[in-house]
Protein backbone atom coordinates (compact mmCIF):
# COMPACT_ATOMS: atom_id res chain seq x y z
CA UNK A 1 0.00 0.00 0.00
CA UNK A 2 1.47 3.26 -0.66
CA UNK A 3 1.39 6.08 1.85
CA UNK A 4 -0.05 9.48 1.57
CA UNK A 5 2.70 11.13 2.60
CA UNK A 6 6.90 10.27 2.24
CA UNK A 7 8.83 9.57 5.61
CA UNK A 8 11.79 11.77 6.44
CA UNK A 9 13.76 10.70 9.65
CA UNK A 10 16.24 12.57 11.56
CA UNK A 11 17.29 12.01 14.81
CA UNK A 12 15.31 8.31 15.87
CA UNK A 13 12.35 10.87 14.84
CA UNK A 14 10.33 10.23 11.63
CA UNK A 15 8.40 13.22 10.09
CA UNK A 16 5.53 12.25 7.54
CA UNK A 17 6.07 15.12 4.74
CA UNK A 18 3.23 16.42 2.43
CA UNK A 19 1.82 19.27 0.69
CA UNK A 20 -1.61 19.99 0.86
CA UNK A 21 -2.91 22.42 -1.87
CA UNK A 22 -3.46 25.32 0.62
CA UNK A 23 -0.02 25.03 1.35
CA UNK A 24 1.24 24.71 -1.85
CA UNK A 25 -0.44 28.41 -2.51
CA UNK A 26 1.06 29.77 0.55
CA UNK A 27 4.70 28.14 -0.92
CA UNK A 28 4.44 29.23 -4.73
CA UNK A 29 3.29 32.61 -3.24
CA UNK A 30 6.72 32.74 -0.94
CA UNK A 31 8.70 31.52 -4.02
CA UNK A 32 7.47 33.92 -6.80
CA UNK A 33 6.80 30.94 -9.30
CA UNK A 34 5.70 27.44 -9.53
CA UNK A 35 6.28 24.01 -7.21
CA UNK A 36 8.04 22.93 -10.23
CA UNK A 37 9.46 25.75 -11.18
CA UNK A 38 10.90 26.24 -7.91
CA UNK A 39 12.87 22.77 -8.08
CA UNK A 40 15.34 24.60 -10.28
CA UNK A 41 16.37 26.58 -7.15
CA UNK A 42 16.93 23.20 -4.79
CA UNK A 43 20.68 24.31 -4.59
CA UNK A 44 19.60 27.26 -1.92
CA UNK A 45 19.00 26.34 1.09
CA UNK A 46 16.57 28.73 1.78
CA UNK A 47 14.31 27.29 -1.19
CA UNK A 48 14.83 23.59 0.11
CA UNK A 49 13.89 24.69 3.79
CA UNK A 50 10.72 26.20 2.36
CA UNK A 51 9.82 22.96 0.88
CA UNK A 52 10.92 21.16 3.75
CA UNK A 53 8.35 23.76 6.01
CA UNK A 54 5.60 23.26 3.54
CA UNK A 55 6.05 19.47 3.91
CA UNK A 56 5.82 19.35 7.78
CA UNK A 57 2.32 21.25 8.04
CA UNK A 58 0.09 18.71 6.87
CA UNK A 59 0.91 15.92 9.22
CA UNK A 60 3.68 17.21 11.97
CA UNK A 61 1.92 20.19 12.41
CA UNK A 62 5.47 22.44 12.45
CA UNK A 63 5.04 26.17 10.91
CA UNK A 64 7.99 28.70 10.56
CA UNK A 65 11.62 28.02 10.78
CA UNK A 66 12.77 24.84 9.84
CA UNK A 67 16.54 25.95 9.86
CA UNK A 68 17.29 24.14 12.56
CA UNK A 69 15.78 20.83 11.71
CA UNK A 70 17.90 21.17 8.24
CA UNK A 71 20.82 21.13 10.24
CA UNK A 72 20.43 17.94 12.00
CA UNK A 73 19.23 16.46 8.85
CA UNK A 74 22.91 17.62 7.39
CA UNK A 75 24.92 17.26 10.81
CA UNK A 76 23.61 12.79 10.73
CA UNK A 77 25.13 12.78 7.15
CA UNK A 78 22.33 13.87 5.02
CA UNK A 79 23.25 16.21 1.71
CA UNK A 80 21.16 18.76 -0.10
CA UNK A 81 21.12 16.40 -2.76
CA UNK A 82 19.61 14.00 -0.73
CA UNK A 83 16.89 16.39 0.82
CA UNK A 84 15.79 17.29 -2.89
CA UNK A 85 15.27 13.44 -3.70
CA UNK A 86 13.02 13.23 -0.27
CA UNK A 87 11.30 16.63 -1.52
CA UNK A 88 10.75 15.19 -5.03
CA UNK A 89 8.90 12.47 -3.58
CA UNK A 90 7.07 14.41 -1.04
CA UNK A 91 5.87 16.55 -4.72
CA UNK A 92 5.16 13.05 -5.88
CA UNK A 93 2.86 11.42 -3.30
CA UNK A 94 0.97 14.86 -3.20
CA UNK A 95 0.01 14.82 -6.69
CA UNK A 96 1.99 17.65 -7.93
CA UNK A 97 4.33 15.36 -10.10
CA UNK A 98 4.17 11.90 -11.63
CA UNK A 99 7.30 9.51 -11.38
CA UNK A 100 7.36 8.76 -15.02
CA UNK A 101 7.50 12.97 -15.62
CA UNK A 102 11.08 12.59 -12.94
CA UNK A 103 12.15 9.15 -14.19
CA UNK A 104 12.67 10.82 -17.88
CA UNK A 105 14.18 14.28 -16.21
CA UNK A 106 16.77 12.21 -14.46
CA UNK A 107 17.50 10.17 -17.44
CA UNK A 108 17.84 13.75 -19.01
CA UNK A 109 20.13 14.97 -16.47
CA UNK A 110 22.42 11.98 -16.87
CA UNK A 111 22.91 12.15 -20.62
CA UNK A 112 23.66 15.65 -20.20
CA UNK A 113 26.42 14.77 -17.60
CA UNK A 114 27.48 12.37 -19.26
CA UNK A 115 27.96 14.55 -22.29
CA UNK A 116 29.67 17.33 -20.21
CA UNK A 117 31.95 14.85 -18.56
CA UNK A 118 32.94 13.92 -21.73
CA UNK A 119 33.28 17.36 -22.98
CA UNK A 120 35.38 17.82 -20.15
CA UNK A 121 38.02 15.38 -21.23
CA UNK A 122 39.09 16.56 -24.69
Amino acid sequence: MNLPYTILKIKDKEYRLKITAANAIELEKKLGKSLVDGMTDFDKVGTLTAYLSASLKAYENIDGDVTELYDDYINEGGSMSQLSDVLVEVLIVSGFLQRPQIDALRAQMELMTERLTKMQEK
